[in-house]
Order: structure tokens, then C-alpha cells, then sequence
């Protein structure tokens, strides 16, 4: 769940906020509601809700990574920069 509405609102809140800020601010928001965090859940309830806040941060983050590397990175290498981060995020 937390994943599909990460992917569904990335386009508007980094197109209002800017791609970059979007992308340090979802990055600091799934830090803080890392795995740790959800180690240190008392019950399942808990451990759900961080979980979907991290996997929002997780997924949040990648379109809006695709298309600032698309914007910026020179026509020779951005193939090859595209597929790196998809590569990465695949293998985590």
C-alpha cells in the first residue's frame, strides 16, 4: 500500500516542491522509518503502519530519481545512468 501511493503522488509533490528536495526529504523519510524502526515495534499494528510509512519513502523516491537524472545527466551517459539505478534498486 505504501508503495503504490508513494508511486501515485511523486509526480505532483515533485513537480510542486522540486525533484530535488522531494528526493532528500523522502530519503530522510524512509532513514527514520528504516527497518530499526520496525525492529523496535511492540506489536503488529506498529510494526505495519512504519513499514508502509518506509515502503512510501522507498518507492517515493525512484520516479522522481528517474526523472532528475533524466534531466541532468549529459545525452552521451544518461542510458547507461538510467539503468545503473534501476539495476541498484532492483538489487537494493
Amino acid at each position: 500500500m505504501g508503495a503504490f501511493c508513494g508511486s501515485l503522488f511523486t509526480g505532483l509533490f515533485s513537480d510542486s516542491y522540486g525533484r530535488k528536495p522531494f528526493i532528500v526529504s523522502m530519503s530522510v523519510l524512509a532513514i527514520i522509518f528504516s527497518p530499526i524502526v520496525s525492529l523496535t515495534s511492540y506489536n503488529y499494528t506498529v510494526m505495519l503502519i512504519s513499514r508502509t510509512i518506509f515502503t512510501f519513502g522507498v518507492k517515493g523516491t525512484l520516479p522522481a530519481t528517474f526523472a532528475y537524472l533524466a534531466e541532468n545527466v549529459p545525452i552521451q551517459i544518461r542510458g547507461l545512468a538510467l539503468s545503473l539505478v534501476g539495476c541498484n534498486y532492483v538489487l537494493g
